[in-house]
């Protein structure tokens, strides 16, 4: 059998032979409407008339291609006419389903047919049949209100509980007669009386404090939790220790009126040397308080640029030496109730050396990152040892404090020393 060839002059190429057309003429000639080898790409325009797209498919631009797949046609829908409605009854309204309405659509489909039909007579509303009520009927000649107290019968009155002098109605599953309360105690007790719990006593010998927790009263499980001992002593309050110099005070200057008054007329103030208010109780009485002085400072703009001003100049002497120095002195008085005269005279005693390695703080580099040495504290009793560097301070503190590893350690360090290793 003889294979098809394409019939364009010149060309031998056999296979799918479409209109005559090799697979490569073909697409040529459906591209460009020749088999000639066009160089670059030709625009042709679309079929319609006054159309200047470039075709797409079939001749027409992708518009009317697509209005020939979806209308069957390349004009536009828009101009087309629409469909009337082909009901029975003349009407005008445009067809949307079935050649109908919406309105037809729906009566025929719910009733066989578009016609319209006859209207339900009006029904009138009879008032209910109690007398006195005005309300429409709904079932049986009574309104809704009076139907339902008809459908429901009243609830029986409630029993009262057996129990005498108890309010509460007797429960519907009690075999007694009882209320829900008193039916539970007779389950449980097998009487209606209310039954009395005594709670059991602190177990520690000659305590007879209602037990907390753990068999404990309250002040013997405090005990417990603390030391492990509900029989231990009370802890002992540490408190803060006063400088030597305030030391059997028995008056002081207010610095507001500058009179010298008794201890006692001073309020207590933490975070002061002796743990007194600077200024009496007298000048304290008479001084503003805070909500007033922030009240004017908001309404009086010649008492705000006052402050502003004063403060300024606060500022103005104060440098960052200055700050330094206070900031020194407070966290000395917080941790360790010293003041810096007290740390100036114990320095200048030890030569301004560790008592320790007898070097400077930070072996005396001239880089040193810190001017001043540690103070070195027990943290039992809170006693003040010295003052060291911060290599022996840390040093001795990771090892608890302890004499007899000091000497273990000091001893191993012997043992592999270069002169015993060389004996």
């Amino acid at each position: 059998m003889a294979e098809d060839t394409c019939e364009v002059e010149g060309c031998i190429g056999t296979g799918r032979i479409t209109r005559g057309m090799c697979s490569k003429h073909y697409q040529r000639w459906r591209a460009t409407g020749t088999t000639d080898l066009i160089s670059g790409r030709v625009e042709r325009p679309c079929a319609v008339d006054d159309c200047d797209r470039p075709f797409r498919t079939r001749d027409l631009c992708a518009m009317h291609y697509a209005r020939l797949i979806n209308y069957g046609s390349t004009e536009d829908p828009r101009n087309r006419p629409k469909p009337t409605c082909a009901a029975e009854e003349p009407c005008n309204k445009t067809a949307t389903a079935g050649g109908l309405c919406g309105t037809h659509y729906a009566r025929r489909r719910k009733h066989g047919t578009t016609a319209a039909l006859p209207k339900k007579p009006i029904r009138t509303e009879s008032p209910c049949s109690v007398e006195g009520c005005t309300d429409r009927v709904r079932s049986k000649g009574l309104c809704n209100a009076h139907y339902q107290q008809w459908r429901k019968p009243p609830k029986p009155e409630p029993v009262p509980c057996a129990v005498e002098g108890c309010p509460d109605p007797a429960s519907q599953r009690s075999t007694r007669g009882l209320c829900s309360t008193h039916q539970r105690r007779w389950n449980q007790t097998g009487s209606t009386d209310k039954p009395v719990r005594k709670r059991a006593e602190c177990t520690v010998d000659g305590c007879t404090e209602p037990n907390h927790c753990r068999d404990f009263c309250k002040r013997h499980y405090e005990r417990w939790r603390r030391s492990g001992d509900p029989l231990a002593a009370k802890r002992e309050v540490r408190r803060p220790r006063l400088p030597e110099a305030l030391v059997g005070v028995t008056e002081k200057t207010c610095s507001r009126c500058k009179e010298v008054r008794a201890l006692v007329e001073f309020n207590k103030r933490t975070g002061t040397p002796d743990g007194l208010s600077y200024h009496c109780k007298y000048c304290a009485a008479r001084m503003p308080s805070a909500t007033k002085q922030r009240e004017r400072y908001q309404n009086d703009p010649e008492f705000r640029r006052r402050t502003a001003e004063r403060l300024k100049a606060i500022e103005a002497g104060k440098g960052p030496e200055w700050k330094r120095q206070r900031n020194r002195e407070s966290k000395l008085w917080h941790n360790y109730r010293m003041t810096l005269t007290e740390f100036d005279a114990m320095s200048e005693a030890q030569g301004h050396v560790c008592l320790i390695c007898k070097r400077p703080p930070y072996g005396g580099r001239p880089d040193a990152r810190k001017q001043y040495l540690s103070v070195d504290h027990d943290h039992v009793t809170g006693k003040i040892r010295g003052l060291l560097c911060d290599g022996c301070n840390i040093s001795i503190g990771h090892f608890s404090d302890d004499p007899e590893r000091l000497r273990a350690a000091l001893a191993y360090l012997l043992m592999h020393a270069p002169e015993a290793d060389a004996a």
